[in-house]
């Protein structure tokens, strides 16, 4: 009987570590993001923005939101919901390259910690995490996978955020072609 136990203690064990590291992205993942405009601010759930970006419902908060900071929701939803495809591995390198360190530095100055402190880390992780899934990444998924309680998104640069994702499509397609030199 003792080596029954054991086996099952070494079992539970085991699925509690496979499980353990899920749970707690999923605890981190932001909740609440603060929509930052110029000196406006305003805080709404992850929920709404994703509503917003995949539905085009617009929430009373956010509609005060947008009506405050004199933004078309409709433009935001295309912002938040553009898809760049990306190869989660190739994305991987070219985050612990030079280029990516810039380019995540520069992703951060529009989706950020409230404290501004390990902001790079923290976009790599988003981005490695919206990939993940389907080889695909959009500004709302970078939010929702936010290994952070809260992100602050500067909405006034919120087209230029879009763009600068796009552009790390051109960067892995780069980093690609460099490979295939060698």
């Amino acid at each position: 009987m003792p080596k029954l136990q054991s086996r099952m203690l070494t079992l539970i064990s085991g699925l509690l570590s496979a499980i353990m590291p899920l749970a707690a992205t999923t605890a981190l993942a932001a909740g609440r993001v603060t929509w930052k405009y110029k000196i406006f601010r305003g805080s709404v759930p992850v929920e709404e923005l994703t509503a917003l970006a995949e539905q085009g419902e617009v929430s009373p908060t956010l509609e005060r939101l947008m009506k405050r900071s004199g933004q078309n929701p409709t433009d935001v939803q295309e912002a938040l919901s553009r898809e760049v495809r990306v190869d989660q591995v190739m994305l991987d390198r070219f985050l612990n390259s030079p280029l990516g360190e810039v380019t995540l530095r520069q992703l951060s100055d529009y989706v950020h910690t409230p404290s501004r402190t390990a902001d790079t880390q923290a976009m790599r992780a988003a981005l490695v995490l919206s990939a993940s899934e389907d080889d695909r990444i959009s500004l709302i998924e970078v939010v929702q996978n936010y290994p952070a309680g809260a992100v602050v998104v500067e909405g006034d640069r919120i087209a230029e955020a879009a763009e600068l994702l796009n552009t790390l499509q051109g960067g892995l397609q780069n980093l690609l072609e460099g490979f295939r030199l060698f």
